[in-house]
Parts: structure tokens; sequence; C-alpha cells
């Protein structure tokens, strides 16, 4: 809810990659927010989503690992 009021104070957009805790471990979220305006301009809100970003991570890890292998002739 913090980031969301943050988008409506200051009228504009926002990203961030934030760290959560949850009971199988820590996950990592990217959270992104936009202002929504009527059509004379006034903020009436904010529109926001939210993508697990953890699995991506460990696939990423486990893959540039896999790439680091030297490979024996």
């Amino acid at each position: 809810m913090e980031l969301k009021r943050q988008v409506i104070q200051t009228k504009a957009p926002l990203r961030k990659t934030i760290p959560y805790s949850l009971s199988d471990g820590l996950h990592t979220y990217d959270i992104f927010g936009k202002p929504l305006f009527d059509s004379k301009g006034n903020i009436v809100g904010a529109a926001m989503i939210c993508t697990d970003l953890t699995q991506i991570l460990k696939d990423n890890d486990r893959d540039r690992g896999e790439g680091n292998e030297k490979v024996e002739n």
C-alpha cells in the first residue's frame, strides 16, 4: 500500500523490485504502479501490478552457473 500512496502523492509512475520473506523462503517481486487521472487531469487512483520473479531469478542463476563450466576435450 505504501507504493500505491507514493504513486498517488507524486502523480508519477513507480517501479521497484523488493524482497519478501514467505514460509517457503525469500521471494523477489517486481512492482509497477501508474497514476490514474480523470478527464480533467485530477488523480483518481493508481493501477498496480506485481510479478513474482523468484523462479526466473533462480533459473537465471542456474543457467549462468551451467554456462561457466569448462568443456574437456
